[in-house]
């Protein structure tokens, strides 16, 4: 009896503790939601501003909000990145070269997307846009689909 309480109290302190763990996973789901919690406009205030002919960036840039929309779409790339290694399609080295380049893109970006270049790993390579190589097709891991951002900016 006292082992069976013993048992009953370390699985449930074991169980707290491991719910305690924060959970690392991005605050976004992708740049407009980014760029929409960043700012505090509402994402339908963001797509509109989009349709307009603004970057992400440049809106996040009208907000005073660059750094932070950087800083977000960072955290989405590293997300997707470690999702992809223990998924086992790439390797932790890949997605370290992946945030890095993310990194000195960033560096240069003033949030227009004129120096936007694709980043391989399906991560902006699309169907023979960038400069990645990629794994497979050569477009980027799994022929490029994976978070490429469609309107040539930087981050």
């Amino acid at each position: 009896m006292k082992h069976r309480k013993l048992f009953s109290l370390l699985a449930a302190a074991a169980l707290v503790a491991a719910m305690s763990v924060p959970a690392f996973a991005a605050q976004y789901t992708g740049p407009a939601d980014a760029c929409a919690g960043v700012t505090g406009q509402p994402e339908e205030i963001i797509q509109s501003e989009r349709q307009s002919g603004k970057t992400y960036g440049q809106i996040a840039s009208d907000y005073g909000k660059l750094p932070e929309f950087k800083a977000a779409m960072l955290e989405i790339k590293e997300d997707v990145l470690d999702g992809m290694v223990n998924a086992g399609r790439i390797t932790q080295e890949q997605a370290s070269k992946a945030i890095k380049a993310v990194k000195e893109r960033q560096a240069a970006c003033d949030g227009t997307g004129s120096n936007g270049q694709g980043l391989g790993l399906g991560l902006g390579a699309g169907n023979g846009q960038g400069s990645g190589n990629g794994q497979g097709s050569g477009n980027g891991q799994g022929g490029g689909n994976g978070m490429r951002l469609r309107d040539g900016s930087c981050y």
